[in-house]
């Protein structure tokens, strides 16, 4: 057998189970949000889009955020995420006062089965606080599956509740208990709307988009992103945007930002690939879509490579990330859904990062939007990634590869695989290096889940690491 192609064979001899066998959502699937709002109709909830045509409900859901209100008042899903880890659905939502939930705003978190069901008896629900008009919480999910919420009613921060007087806070909800946090508020000015946040691949800081006001608002349109860093709460601005309202973000692996915007004025789309430098005035490159989009949530299609935007009219759609042509995936259906939450998209990944890398004098990371490879399909016996390496080489690399996922600390840097199962492979040193992992024959391996890691020697005699990455067989 060519050893350049035997890991995966490798750790199946190693292990008869093969791997860690998952029950969510299928993969490369998405699920959307919507909210009961004034002006759009339809029974809200979260929606399975796995294809063009029809949304499929997830059903079992709280009544909160399935009432249909006829636009009488505002609730339901505002935000969503995904934690890698097991799957995790986390909800943010909208509220204000003269709706059922009288103004409180929360975050919930599911678990979904493989029919798209909630499980009842693992759902969770935090308060955040009570709203005296209306509310919004925008959710991430941190490395160490913590919940990092942005959340404030117009023309401020909540005034009574967890966060009261605060922005933002993290949840633990690893107890029995959740335990809410309030972070620092921040300096941004309260009455800006929050377009969305994303986290650098490495944990410990964040891009917040701000605009003037939302996408179908009458006015010429301002948007700003800043950075904002998780330890010290430093703010900075590193672009802005005169003309357009940006609404949707997403921070690649490499730590590309890229933001989805609205120009009211030239009703055009824009999608910006954003290239930071700390808290320097970043680079920007703009690609104009194929149609007038307003936009609204943004999220990562990895297998093929695009972005699927949400539109506030009610659209999904898959725009090409060099041409911005755009392809209709999802839309209202005949009795509506209510209006699609501003940032409540998320996407099961075939292939997707995980935990928090450990940067040395370089950023090391698997190069996976889109997968220079293709897909790792049952009898693939060339399926490859690509590890990239940033601004400089290291000494020597090694990739591990095991059945599960795990966290052990070891020297200086998390080991992000189970050790238990883990083989390693020497790979040649380069800023870019693709190494290839056949995928052998076998069908039972369809929706087994596999872990990898790249660790690192650099000129100081240190150790660095990759991210973690859970490859799902197709």
């Amino acid at each position: 057998m060519n050893p350049q192609r035997s890991l995966l064979t490798t750790l199946l001899a190693t292990c008869c189970l093969g791997g860690a066998l998952l029950s969510q959502m299928p993969e490369g699937n998405a699920i959307v949000g919507t909210a009961t709002f004034p002006g759009f109709p339809g029974v809200p909830g979260l929606f399975i889009v796995s294809g063009v045509g029809p949304a499929a409900p997830v059903t079992g859901l709280p009544a909160e955020l399935t009432t249909d209100g006829n636009g009488a008042f505002v609730q339901g899903a505002w935000s969503l995420a995904r934690r890698s880890s097991d799957g995790a659905l986390i909800v943010g939502t909208i509220t204000e006062p003269s709706a059922p939930t009288a103004g409180v705003l929360k975050v919930w978190v599911f678990h979904l089965d493989s029919a798209g069901a909630v499980i009842a008896n693992r759902t969770q629900v935090v308060d955040l606080g009570t709203a005296t008009t209306a509310a919004t919480a925008l959710v991430s999910v941190l490395p160490d599956d913590r919940i990092l919420v942005f959340a404030g009613q117009n023309g401020g921060t909540l005034p009574t509740g967890a966060m009261a007087g605060t922005n933002r806070a993290v949840i633990d909800i690893s107890g029995p208990v959740p335990q809410l946090t309030p972070l620092p508020t921040g300096a941004f000015h309260p009455t800006q709307a929050m377009g969305g946040f994303a986290l650098a691949p490495s944990g410990d800081h964040g891009y917040l988009l701000l605009a003037d006001a939302f996408p179908g608002s009458p006015g010429a349109g301002l948007s700003e992103l800043w950075r904002i860093d998780g330890a010290t709460n430093q703010e900075c601005l590193i672009a802005s945007w005169p003309g357009e309202r940006a609404f949707g973000i997403e921070c690649d692996d490499d730590g590309t930002v890229y933001v989805s915007a609205s120009n009211p004025t030239l009703s055009q789309h824009v999608m910006h690939t954003v290239r930071p430098d700390g808290c320097n005035p970043a680079t920007d490159s703009t690609v104009v879509s194929a149609s007038n989009l307003i936009a609204w949530g943004l999220a990562l299609d990895r297998a093929g490579g695009n972005f699927i935007a949400v539109g506030e009219e009610g659209t999904i759609s898959l725009l090409d990330r060099s041409t911005g042509a755009r392809t209709l995936v999802a839309f209202t259906p005949p009795n509506g859904w209510g209006i699609l939450g501003q940032a409540a998209i998320v996407v099961n990944n075939v292939m997707e990062s995980y935990g928090k890398s450990t940067d040395g004098a370089n950023h090391y990371w698997f190069e996976n939007f889109p997968n220079p490879g293709g897909q790792p399909t049952v009898g693939n016996s060339t399926f490859s990634f690509t590890v990239r390496s940033s601004p400089g080489l290291p000494i020597s690399s090694i990739l591990i590869m095991a059945n599960q996922r795990a966290s052990a600390q070891v020297t200086n840097f998390e080991l992000l695989v189970d050790v238990a199962t883990m083989v390693t492979k020497e790979i040649p040193v380069g800023l870019s290096t693709t190494e290839v992992v056949a995928v052998p024959n076998q069908p039972s391996l369809r929706g087994v889940e596999f872990t990898f890691q790249t660790v690192h020697v650099e000129s100081s005699g240190s150790l660095a690491a990759s991210r973690g990455l859970t490859l799902i067989v197709q």
